[in-house]
């Protein structure tokens, strides 16, 4: 269809953007149209980014079914009074054909329908993801949630500009690709298809290989429907993975951008890292939230982020932004009741690999070195009492503070001094003391500095002989176990800072020492005490 340069700037006047999205395996079609220039601009600019991906080639090259070509053309010659039923059908007929893994739960397709294309895109994330009006379309055509896309436009005649992470045989067959240039699309290889444990594999050979492999040298042979091998195979060589256009040789940076993108976090990156260098993340109050990121505006909540990731909670928590004492409640709840449930910091690397706090696993790329010790150990007391509890908080301050300069520290800081805040000291303390833990009584510590200096020193020095790690929990009666707190008004910051600082001079140790608040007059201290720059025996 042509449309001279009049028709053109009257259809520019009366511009209008039709959008159309689903749930692949869903009958249901959301319809929405933007009317809005500042709206349709960016559209547009989202569309014409992602086209840069494709492949171009003529309408007519295409051997695309009848009624898709009716239902675009007649979407072409009516717009803007579209017939809504062309468009679905478009649509439904694009998500139909589609294969069983395209069709899972997360996968959506959308279509966009103006003056100069139709765009049918199928992508990994939809509607959900976001809200805010346009976003919602900018999110589900981002290059990391496409999966494939077909886009119909219009000059003097119809170019198709199409477009696939993977070649598929569903796409190929949709869009009507000729046979020989089908073959060399979905990779110019003879594919032998298999199945090992239930999982789907292949053999891709050339012309001259399968020649070679199953014809004159019968290193396979195929029997009965079966591939015959010469010998077992224990270990398949990996040699390469291919993504797209990107190749990995490494499986662990493969893994970690796979589940990434499997997850939807990249968003969350992107996300995190406009905030924490916008001005807002200064000027502010910025609170992090379960489901979303607020700025408080005029005693308001205007919501900045939305978070609907299913699989983690995800956290925006840094020196400037505040985790609500909800959210972080809630979490503090789920640890404490064994919930198992995935944390995932939008500041910090995704790491595929993550550490198990109990029933936490944290998603980040995180040290951990002396946390792996006090964990392995905490891991095998299954203690039930006070004193797991304040492990439990030691193990979140020791990881604070070995991955300080990174964002996450700020979290794990907080739910330590959550879990201490929330102690019950009715209970006796269960006698562990071992190489690594040991109770004492508040009298070491009620006396001069020189003196209490003098004792740990001497203390830590000879414990630190067999151990890389040491705990002291001060403020426990070492013969009845029970509780004698500290008076606070003994122990203040500065007091605490400078017993640090001479306990280091005199050891040459990593030495932490924390209150565990047990009333408001009273607490226990809590004293960590580390080999420093030298490497971990794995044994200790």
């Amino acid at each position: 269809m042509q449309i001279n340069n009049e028709s053109k700037d009257e259809l520019r006047k009366n511009e209008v953007i039709y959008v159309y999205s689903k749930k692949v395996n869903d009958s249901n079609i959301n319809c929405d149209k933007k009317t809005r220039k500042i709206d349709i601009d960016k559209i547009k600019n989202v569309v014409n980014s992602l086209l840069d991906l494709g492949k171009t080639k003529k309408f007519d090259d295409f051997e695309l079914n009848e009624n898709c070509k009716n239902w675009i053309n007649n979407l072409f010659s009516s717009y803007p009074s579209i017939d809504q039923r062309d468009a679905k059908e478009l649509l439904n007929d694009f998500t139909d054909a589609m294969k069983t893994r395209m069709r899972e739960e997360e996968k959506y397709a959308i279509s966009i329908i103006t003056s100069e294309f139709i765009l049918l895109c199928h992508n990994r994330y939809g509607e959900e993801t976001i809200t805010p009006n346009w976003k919602v379309i900018n999110r589900m055509l981002d290059k990391d949630n496409v999966l494939r896309f077909v886009c119909f436009k219009q000059s003097e005649k119809i170019d198709v500009i199409y477009y696939e992470t993977h070649p598929s045989i569903f796409f190929a067959e949709w869009l009507g690709i000729p046979q020989r240039e089908a073959f060399e699309y979905l990779g110019g290889k003879n594919k032998i298809c298999g199945e090992i444990h239930g999982v789907p594999i292949a053999l891709e050979l050339s012309d001259d290989d399968f020649e070679d492999k199953f014809i004159k040298n019968k290193v396979f042979e195929v029997k009965d429907g079966a591939i015959i091998l010469q010998s077992s195979v224990e270990r398949i060589p990996l040699l390469l993975i291919r993504v797209g256009r990107k190749s990995y040789t490494n499986y662990e940076d493969f893994l970690q951008d796979f589940l990434a993108k499997q997850y939807n976090l990249s968003y969350y990156m992107e996300e995190y890292n406009k905030l924490k260098n916008s001005l807002d993340s200064y000027t502010e109050k910025i609170f992090d939230e379960k489901d979303r990121v607020v700025k408080s505006v005029n005693k308001s909540d205007v919501t900045i982020v939305r978070k609907t990731n299913p699989h983690f909670f995800i956290l925006f928590v840094n020196e400037n932004i505040e985790i609500r004492a909800s959210f972080l409640g809630d979490i503090r709840t789920k640890l404490l009741n064994n919930e198992q449930f995935k944390i995932y910091h939008a500041g910090c690397k995704f790491s595929p690999r993550p550490i198990k706090i109990k029933n936490m696993e944290i998603y980040n790329d995180i040290k951990n070195e002396y946390t792996k010790i006090l964990l392995d150990y905490y891991k095998e007391l299954q203690m039930t009492d006070t004193l797991d509890k304040i492990l439990l908080g030691t193990i979140l301050k020791l990881l604070s503070i070995e991955n300080e300069g990174k964002d996450i520290c700020y979290f794990l800081n907080h739910l330590s001094e959550k879990i201490f805040e929330e102690l019950n000291f009715t209970d006796k303390f269960v006698n562990h003391e071992d190489k690594i833990l040991e109770l004492k009584s508040g009298d070491v510590v009620l006396k001069k500095d020189g003196e209490i200096i003098s004792y740990l020193r001497n203390d830590l020095v000879t414990k630190l002989k067999d151990s890389n790690i040491k705990i002291y929990i001060i403020g426990v009666n070492e013969k009845t176990q029970d509780c004698e707190p500290i008076p606070i008004s003994r122990f203040n910051d500065d007091r605490i800072n400078r017993i640090i600082e001479k306990l280091k001079e005199a050891t040459g140790f990593d030495i932490y020492i924390y209150k565990i608040p047990y009333n408001t007059n009273k607490c226990l201290l809590l004293m960590i005490a580390k080999k420093l720059n030298q490497k971990l025996n794995s044994n200790k």
